[in-house]
Parts: C-alpha cells; sequence; structure tokens
C-alpha cells in the first residue's frame, strides 16, 4: 500500500510523467488485479508512447506470475498484451507457445515457435522446443520447415543446426555432416 500511495503521489506532482502510472499498473497487475493494472498501463502509454518496452515488460512479469500459479487463460492474455505493445520482444510469444504446449496444444506451440524463428532464426532455445514437439508428434515433415526456415535465413546457423539433427536421425550423415558444418561456418563461436 506504501509502495502504491508513493507511485500515485508521484504522478499527481506530474500528471504528465507515465512513469508512476507504470508502476502502479504493474504492482496492481502483481496483486491479480489485471482490469485497474491494465486501465494504469493505458494512461501511461497515453502520456507516452515511449514507455512501451516499459509497460510490456509489466505485462510479462504479471503473465509470468500467473503461469507460476496455472492460471493459463490470464497468463496467454497477458503475454498477447505484452507483445501487442511491443511487437519485436518475442519472448512473450516463446512463452505463449510454451504455455500452449503446457496444455497439450501441440499445433498452437508450433504455430507460436514457428512464427518467432521465422522472425528471429538465431533462437537456439525456440528451435529446442520445436523440435522436441517435432519429435514427440513424429512430425513426418519436419525437416520442411527448417529447409524452408534456412531458404529465408541462409546465413543463420540455427536452422543448419536443426537441419542437420533431422537429416541424422533419417540416417543421412553426409548430408547431416554438410549441414552441421555450414551451421558452424555460419556462426563459429557458437
Amino acid at each position: 500500500d506504501r509502495a502504491k500511495e508513493a507511485f500515485q503521489r508521484s504522478h499527481d506532482n506530474n500528471p504528465q510523467w507515465g512513469m508512476p502510472l507504470v508502476h502502479l499498473g504493474d504492482l496492481l497487475l502483481g496483486n491479480g488485479d489485471i482490469v485497474k493494472g491494465t486501465e494504469y498501463l493505458n494512461q501511461a502509454l497515453t502520456l507516452q508512447d515511449t514507455l512501451a518496452p516499459e509497460v510490456a515488460q509489466a505485462y510479462s512479469r504479471a503473465a509470468q506470475l500467473f503461469q507460476e500459479q496455472g492460471k493459463l487463460k490470464e497468463a496467454v492474455a497477458l503475454f498477447e498484451k505484452a507483445l501487442e505493445t511491443a511487437p519485436s520482444d518475442l519472448v512473450n510469444l516463446v512463452r505463449i507457445g510454451e504455455i500452449h504446449q503446457q496444455e497439450g496444444n501441440t499445433d498452437a506451440a508450433k504455430a507460436c515457435f514457428q512464427e518467432v524463428l521465422i522472425k528471429a532464426p538465431e533462437s537456439p532455445y525456440t528451435a529446442g522446443w520445436l523440435q522436441d514437439l517435432f519429435e514427440e508428434s513424429h512430425e513426418p515433415d519436419a525437416d520442411a520447415f527448417w529447409v524452408r526456415l534456412i531458404e529465408m535465413h541462409p546465413e543463420a546457423a540455427v536452422p543448419w543446426l536443426y537441419h542437420g539433427l533431422t537429416l541424422k536421425r533419417a540416417g543421412e550423415m553426409d548430408r547431416a555432416k554438410e549441414a552441421f558444418q555450414r551451421s558452424h561456418d555460419n556462426n563459429p563461436q557458437w
């Protein structure tokens, strides 16, 4: 309550500054008040649209809390708000995919992970999640995604690595070796 009062006083002292509203919204979201927290965050964005990254982080933090509490519907809604507020912060889309996977909605999870990789192909964490889903569902065309991703981003190392892993599992060792080499050539530090 004291923190809420301090943020409110800060806003009252400078009503054109949106940051106190971000903190109020963050605090309320963290306490489970989605409606009022969202209201404060929207007000902050109205005052200063440059606060979008901070607002997105507030949504994302609250979404993680809801996810940990098993309130997955609320978590997805908040991750979606975070993604809407800061579309380039794809970690929120990864988290939505994780929740879909947790709920057993494999197709939705795959779609999230694929969208992330199309936009950010050097995401080994996301690629690992997607490859696990391909393997669990015995996806016959798993390699087709990696090949398509390579066509879009030939300079990216991660798609080449997972293409190589798929080829290796299929027993195509020479082609797998070429893919692994290309992955290494594209990013020798990895």
